[in-house]
């Protein structure tokens, strides 16, 4: 949602000259943008492959990474395929065991899919010297 993320993190290591971590996530591979990316502000999907040049102007290195919501990914590239037009509206399951079923599975997929796997967002963790 940031329209300059690398120069977001240089400011925070000023601001913050005492953080020892900072922990980012992004939406990720710009091939599944949609409508839904224009209509949250998404400035960019990002790969792995980006992070390096995020924090090339700070002194963070990158200290773990990868990628999550991988079922995710799996439909946003289905519809990207297509139309690339998505719903802006997202609700929770009305059923509680039906959201409760979700969040198992997004569990079991991060425990079984290794992080290098493409999904729909990705995380950093970032360590300061």
């Amino acid at each position: 949602h940031l329209p300059a993320p690398a120069e977001f993190l240089a400011e925070c290591r000023r601001a913050f000259p005492a953080a020892k971590h900072v922990f980012v996530t992004l939406p990720a591979r710009m091939e599944i943008w949609s409508s839904y990316d224009e209509y949250y502000g998404h400035h960019h999907r990002y790969a792995l492959e980006d992070l390096p040049g995020l924090v090339a102007h700070t002194d963070l290195r990158i200290a773990k990474s990868g990628y999550f919501f991988h079922a995710l990914y799996a439909a946003a590239r289905v519809v990207a395929l297509g139309t690339k037009k998505r719903s802006h509206v997202v609700a929770a399951p009305r059923l509680r065991f039906a959201h409760a079923l979700l969040g198992h599975l997004f569990v079991a997929e991060e425990t079984l899919l290794p992080a290098s796997a493409p999904g729909s967002s990705l995380y950093a963790l970032l360590a300061a010297p």
